[in-house]
């Protein structure tokens, strides 16, 4: 059974109760799907018998969809676990969907693409820097986000004009993004002091909290 497959059963379920606009910004409950046992086992199946690189386009797509569907299970790619894994896949798996991330610009694959950028840090190969890279250019918040996070963590020369970058973004969770990768990965006082002094003139609840517990 194939991932194409796979994801016409989910769209079916998808569309059998939510409205127009809940599909269109997929907010209704993903993880709520009574098929996702059989998606990770076509998966496990996948990544342990023939591997990605022998799937053509319209399978790597609909996989990478799945995945996306995925975001709030973690049992796919194990992104949101402390600490990260890589969940069912190896590394080869990873970087393989990863390409293939970069390479297709759907919206509807942003769920993905963040997952990979949390845990590309994973795995040492110098190809990571550049799909890294290449998630902090797409126009998804969190992805880039996510992205800056991994760079940082991966001690990127140029991070700092990362966040420069990040915080021109009109988002307060940008914003809040940078202030995490200033205080958890890049170690400039001075800088965080500037960056700090900025938000204060800068409107949202969730970055005045973080401006007050950072001062």
């Amino acid at each position: 059974m194939g991932f194409v497959e796979e994801q016409l059963r989910y769209e079916a379920w998808a569309r059998s109760f939510a409205t127009e606009d809940q599909l269109r910004t997929q907010t209704y409950d993903e993880a709520g799907y009574p098929g996702w046992s059989v998606v990770e086992k076509a998966f496990a199946t996948c990544a342990t018998a023939r591997g990605f690189t022998s799937l053509d386009g319209a399978e790597v797509r609909a996989a990478l969809f799945l995945i996306s569907r995925s975001w709030d299970l973690g049992t796919i790619v194990r992104w949101f676990t402390k600490p990260p894994a890589l969940g069912m896949f190896g590394e080869a798996d990873i970087l393989f969907l990863a390409r293939a991330a970069l390479a297709d610009p759907d919206p509807a694959l942003d769920d993905a693409r963040y997952q990979l950028a949390a845990v590309l840090p994973l795995i040492h190969r110098a190809e990571v820097t550049e799909l890294l890279l290449g998630l902090y250019e797409f126009p998804h918040e969190y992805t880039k986000r996510l992205a800056l996070y991994s760079l940082a963590s991966l001690g990127y020369p140029a991070i700092r004009d990362l966040i420069a970058r990040a915080w021109e973004l009109d988002d307060e969770y940008a914003k809040i993004g940078c202030l995490h990768a200033l205080t958890t990965w890049v170690n400039d006082p001075p800088l965080l002091r500037r960056y700090l002094a900025r938000a204060e003139t800068i409107p949202g609840e969730q970055l005045a909290a973080w401006r007050a517990k950072l001062s």
